[in-house]
Formats: structure tokens, sequence, C-alpha cells
């Protein structure tokens, strides 16, 4: 919540309405790593002789491991996982989960294009997890060397999500030195 804040008075202390948005964070990151590792080949049980320690090293999904799990992505999507992208996957959607076409997923790319989705929506959790993202966020890679790059732009839901969340944490400013929380970021 610090990190993604980007106010000039940050520092290493979470605020009361940050501890919020920490929560909610990693709830809804708990959630997809969850989903992501039912997806994970193991060969076999997937731990060691001690029951403690992962075989598998790299945490990459394959093709074929995509194919065969998505049907417990869906149903984890209907279920426990109620996050749009999870409940319509497809085979077809590795290779827009793929955005460096490795040949693999890794859990970055699962959570951007599942992030993607909610933000597009409008969401609940698209609105917290675009909280402080500038609204017409401007699109650095495709900016003309020397020039200034375009806005994004976003679709009526997100936006509107956006400024609500934006409009609350500014109203809230005012308490948050006041209700600084001793947890710490290491």
């Amino acid at each position: 919540a610090v990190a993604r804040a980007g106010h000039k008075d940050d520092d290493e202390y979470v605020t009361w309405p940050e501890f919020r948005l920490l929560i909610r964070y990693l709830g809804i990151y708990a959630t997809w790593y969850e989903v992501f590792d039912q997806l994970l080949d193991r060969g076999g049980v997937g731990l060691d002789r001690v029951d403690v320690v992962r075989i598998e090293p790299d945490h990459r999904l394959q093709r074929e491991e995509w194919d065969a799990g998505v049907e417990k992505v869906r149903e984890a999507g209907r279920t426990w996982a109620t996050y749009l992208r999870l409940r319509d996957a497809s085979a077809a959607d590795f290779d827009n989960i793929d955005t460096n076409k490795g040949g693999y997923i890794d859990f970055r790319e699962f959570c951007e294009w599942v992030e993607a989705a909610e933000k597009a929506e409008g969401t609940d959790a698209g609105a917290d997890l675009g909280v402080n993202e500038p609204i017409d966020k401007p699109s650095w890679r495709n900016a003309p060397p020397g020039g200034s790059p375009e806005p994004v732009a976003f679709s009526a839901g997100s936006k509107k999500a956006a400024e609500y969340h934006v409009a609350r944490m500014r109203a809230g400013r005012h308490k948050d030195r006041a209700h600084a929380t001793k947890a710490r970021f290491c």
C-alpha cells in the first residue's frame, strides 16, 4: 500500500486508509496464488518426503499444465475465487497471459491478466487494485522518442470506480499521520 500510494510524504508506516488496502491486496493475491498453485505439476504428489518443501522450483506454468488445469480455474472462478477472467478461462487464454512469449506463465503474468479484467470492468477488486493510479495514465511504451505519450482510454466503469476511490482517499488524508499504525514494511 505504501509503495503504491505515491505520496511525497510516504514513509515506512502503513496508515489506517492504507491498512485497509494492504489487507485487501493480501486477500486478493492470496486467492490468486491458490488458483495458480493448483495448476502447477509437481510430478506426483508434489511434496518431498518430509512434506515441507515443494518439488516445483520455478513456479511457472507450461502450456500442458494450463490446458490440463483450466477447468479447475473455471471451477474456482465460479465458486470461491470469483474473478471475471477465472470464471471464463479457456485453453486459448494461455497466449494472452504469456505476455513475454516465453512459453510459460509466471505468477506475475497470471496476476496482471486477472487484474486487467477487474480494472476494466470496474469491479470492487479492480477499483481497489487501481487506487492511486492516475485515471488517464500515459502509455510510456507508445510515446515517440522525446515526445509525450498519449493518455490511455479507460472504460467508464473503471474511471468511475477510480474517481470514487481517489475522492475517498483524499477525504481521509488529513487523519493519516494521527492514526498511523506501527506496521512496517521490510
